[in-house]
């Protein structure tokens, strides 16, 4: 059967991803009867049994959506817009100086990939990437997430994204 956006239970709560289908390994899992779960919004996967997954039907896409909600009713979409929501609720609410939880994009193919900081230490800061775009695009050079980084580079980025909400 062919898989794409499910959720699953973890450790006791709903979790939402992207079935990953390619490689050697998901073929590996696969003759066993499970799947790769990319998580929708962090940079993880999950190994589950495919008897665990719930497909998660493709919505109705509605592009101008008035209350400015997700593409489309899927419960996968809608879970997705709900996070991405909140991701920016705690960026917005950062004061001056504060940077742990900045959320930001970079342009990538016709959308962006999202990353949010999660730590700072001195000059140098950490960032993840979020799930927050339709396409999951990553960065080419952030990929799934940096470390080390020179707080100063990302600057620039948080600083851009906070013009334009």
């Amino acid at each position: 059967m062919e898989h794409y956006q499910v959720k699953f239970e973890w450790e006791g709560e709903t979790r939402f991803g992207v079935v990953n289908e390619f490689g050697e390994e998901a073929k590996k899992h696969r003759k066993q009867g499970k799947l790769i779960v990319n998580d929708a919004i962090l940079p993880v996967y999950y190994v589950v049994e495919e008897s665990v997954v719930t497909d998660i039907p493709h919505g109705n896409y509605s592009p101008f959506n008035p209350d400015g909600g997700p593409l489309t009713d899927s419960e996968y979409d809608k879970y997705v817009f709900d996070e991405m929501r909140k991701a920016e609720e705690l960026s917005g609410s950062l004061g001056e100086g504060e940077y742990v939880g900045a959320l930001f994009s970079v342009g990538v193919g016709d959308g962006g990939a999202w990353y949010v900081v999660t730590k700072v230490k001195g000059k140098k800061c950490d960032i993840e990437w979020r799930g927050f775009d339709i396409d999951r695009y990553m960065d080419h050079f952030f990929g799934s997430g940096k470390k080390g980084l020179n707080l100063k580079d990302i600057l620039p980025y948080i600083r851009w994204q906070k013009t334009v909400d």
